[in-house]
């Protein structure tokens, strides 16, 4: 094969990605030769033969049922597997830097920051960038190779100052790799350039399918400036992009709308309609696919986004697209590379130095609830020594250990690690678990109204699993633009109006509330939340009409959030506070739910199950899942019962038809006909209580404030209709409760507002 026909093989089996010039205060932006590689799809009989039986192997090797799960809340795309979270698939990887000065000359470290950056995101490693609700684990791992082709010391690194290398993609690629690339067979390479000049202007990066047959280019190139940057102020996901083209993946837009060709050849991919750069924060559906029509997903990384540090989504499609890549033995390139015997030969894997890391499935508990810690490390590790202060068992040497702690407290865990290598990794994270005190639980009735400033209130907290360290996340916060009822300034919100992350969750769990000696638990609260239903501005790309679902759930649980027993669930159009369809509007700002607007507020009171009564320590979770919607709004929790007077005494209520002297509750045979009011409600220093009574009985009332301090009482034994004064004259503006007793039998709360 002559030089020219090897580049013009090379050409038509690469997606190429431009660079234009970065403009002020705007990232840098990424442009494809799309056209070229469906050109060729489309006129080179050879070049379709192979993508052809490509796309049949990946299909035959689909599971039944199909891919279509990119739906918010389906939580089985989590995994693309079993629960092992050790890597699958070590990729041996070799970086070839080519330098025509200082700038194109990167540093150890970035390089290093490249490879975990690449782990965070094809591992969705938790609490790092990489990680995403909606995306599974692909247990793919890239390793840089510690011995090169002849068996010598590597740093997985070479560097070659070269300044005369002309880095056009067309006509001098192969004249770039030829005398760098080590056996594709055996490594990942990836050669880092100053810059990638093309025809139709300058690059970011290529890389080449795993179906094509030209070996002496096989790997990825980007430019140096691309390569391991990771702050907050910049953050490039291109060397992850090129990956995914070297692991099969096309973009959303390679093959347009139809669900016959579907974008990327990948079901559970929104498919987009053009390579427009787009913006995670914009609501765009620029397919139109009938039934079951998804909006657009910009934060997939083999999308082109202006911003691409918020590109870390790798559907469960894609990920089993790759990994089939590297189970087809026709692609002898990829299958052979994470073989044991070549993990071996380039020292990765368990030959490679590991690099300890860690997480728990969950991290705050109650005394004596069992954590299972899982390994994240890379490189294989082969032997695991865990230390758990305070916990049982104090140490462990399993690779997945389960571990309970008696007393309440925050807790730090070290993980150890070693493989065959010989060197030893060690990671230690702080406080990393945290037991919850028995004692903090707080009695009945339960409110709480988002009233201080401080946000999550005392003993809440906010559940937000894609928090990270670099970049904000949206999740629960306090609102002070509008609430429920009066004289309330506050209440808790989460802004999925501009949430990008597509299916994420984020619960504000309560603290635990006892229902101890209680009867008939309630759950009541007021949300305000308006559909949102709006696309793009006419212009460069089309926008079809779409509702955005976001959702609500509420939960339960009996035994500190083990389990979770569901009490609601609403989403889209059926979760609205606001009569009528949501109006279809491209100044999306205009819909945005008002929370000021009494209107758009309502109020729900749920039961609790029957298996919750007398539970002494229950939690209840507000749960979103982000469907690139609306504001969501929560006030005015409360959670209230009636008194058990039957608690403690043997054979109740039975025993009251025999000897109603024993127990005054569950039985008609005690009861007194009456009813209660207060007015006014709201008040500003006093108001009555209005009681209605069938004969003479025993009354009790007492108010308490949020905090379940009782501030007012009164008694009296021989009761009759008529008004009670309930002073609260130097008492603050804000929620207050009313608990009462009747003849000893519980009064039905009331809820009283002074402002």
């Amino acid at each position: 094969m002559t030089k020219k026909t090897r580049q013009k093989v090379l050409f038509a089996a690469t997606l190429l990605i431009t660079a234009a010039s970065a403009q002020a205060q705007e990232p840098r932006r990424l442009r494809c030769g799309v056209e070229e590689t469906e050109r060729r799809i489309e006129t080179d009989p050879e070049f379709r033969r192979l993508f052809e039986e490509s796309e049949a192997y990946f299909r035959s090797a689909l599971p039944k049922g199909g891919l279509r799960f990119h739906n918010p809340g389906f939580d089985a795309a989590k995994t693309a597997g079993d629960n092992d979270t050790r890597s699958r698939y070590i990729i041996p990887v070799v970086v070839h830097i080519i330098s025509s000065g200082p700038s194109s000359n990167i540093s150890d470290q970035r390089v290093n920051n490249m490879i975990q950056m690449l782990f965070e995101n094809y591992r969705n490693l938790p609490n790092t960038p990489g990680y995403s609700d909606l995306a599974p684990d692909t247990r793919i791992e890239f390793a840089l190779a510690t011995l090169d082709p002849d068996g010598n010391p590597t740093t997985g690194i070479t560097r070659e100052a070269n300044a005369a290398v002309s880095n056009h993609h067309k006509n001098n690629d192969f004249e770039l790799k030829a005398t760098r690339q080590w056996d594709p067979t055996r490594y990942l390479n990836i050669w880092v350039v100053n810059k990638i000049d093309s025809d139709n202007g300058p690059l970011a990066g290529y890389a080449q399918f795993p179906w094509t047959p030209s070996a002496e280019t096989d790997g990825v190139v980007v430019i140096a400036s691309d390569v391991g940057v990771r702050s907050p102020q910049g953050y490039s996901r291109t060397v992850d992009h090129e990956i995914g083209h070297f692991l099969n993946l096309f973009h959303p837009f390679n093959f347009g709308c139809a669900l016959g060709q579907h974008g990327d050849q990948v079901l559970d991919t929104p498919p987009v309609i053009s390579s427009d750069f787009k913006n995670t924060n914009d609501r765009l559906n620029t397919c139109n696919e009938g039934a079951g029509d998804l909006p657009d997903n910009p934060r997939n990384i083999m999308d082109y986004t202006s911003d691409d540090s918020r590109c870390n989504l790798i559907t469960r499609g894609q990920t089993l697209r790759s990994q089939n890549a590297l189970e087809n033995e026709n692609y002898w390139r990829r299958f052979h590379l994470w073989q044991q015997d070549n993990l071996e030969g380039t020292g990765t894997g368990p030959w490679g130095p590991p690099t300890a890391n860690f997480w728990a499935d969950r991290r705050t508990v109650c005394p004596n609830t069992p954590v299972t810690f899982l390994d994240y490390s890379r490189n294989a590790p082969t032997t695991f020594q865990w230390s758990f202060p305070g916990g049982t068992p104090s140490t462990s040497t399993d690779y997945r250990p389960v571990v309970t702690y008696a007393q309440a407290g925050k807790y730090s865990v070290t993980l150890t690690v070693n493989n065959y290598s010989g060197v030893e990794s060690t990671t230690t994270l702080e406080d990393f678990i945290t037991v919850l005190p028995e004692e903090q639980t707080y009695p009945l009735p339960f409110f709480e109204g988002f009233e201080s400033n401080k946000f999550p209130p005392d003993d809440w907290q906010v559940d937000n699993r894609d928090a990270h360290p670099f970049f904000y996340t949206y999740t629960w916060d306090r609102s002070t633009t509008g609430a429920f009822g009066t004289a309330n300034n506050g209440s808790a919100l989460i802004n999925l109006f501009n949430y990008s992350d597509y299916a994420a969750r984020d619960g504000l769990i309560t603290p635990f509330v006892s229902l101890k000696d209680q009867i008939d638990p309630k759950l009541s609260f007021a949300y305000a939340y308006r559909p949102l239903r709006y696309a793009k501005p006419e212009g460069a790309l089309p926008a079809y009409d779409f509702t955005y679902t976001d959702t609500l759930i509420v939960w339960a649980s009996k035994d500190c959030g083990n389990t979770w027993t569901q009490l609601f669930r609403k989403g889209g159009q059926e979760l609205s506070t606001v009569s009528g369809t949501p109006n279809a509007t491209s100044d999306p700002g205009t819909q945005r739910t008002n929370p000021a607007n009494a209107g758009q507020w309502k109020e729900v009171v749920l039961n609790f199950p029957a298996s919750f009564v007398g539970a002494e320590r229950v939690k209840v979770k507000f749960e979103t899942i982000c469907g690139f919607g609306n504001d969501l709004f929560i006030d005015e929790v409360s959670i209230t019962a009636t008194a058990d007077t039957c608690a403690g005494i043997p054979n109740c209520p039975d025993s009251c038809v025999v000897n109603p002297a024993l127990c005054t509750s569950r039985t008609v045979s005690t009861t007194t006909n009456h009813s209660l009011r207060f007015a006014p409600n709201p008040f500003s220093t006093s108001t009555a209580a209005y009681l209605t009574l069938s004969r003479p009985a025993a009354l009790r009332l007492e108010v308490f404030d949020v905090a379940g301090k009782k501030v007012w009482s009164h008694e009296n034994a021989a009761a009759v209709s008529g008004e009670v004064e309930i002073d609260l004259a130097g008492r603050p503006a804000g929620i207050y409760f009313v608990r009462g007793t009747l003849d000893g039998h519980a009064l039905n709360g009331h809820k009283l507002i002074k402002y």
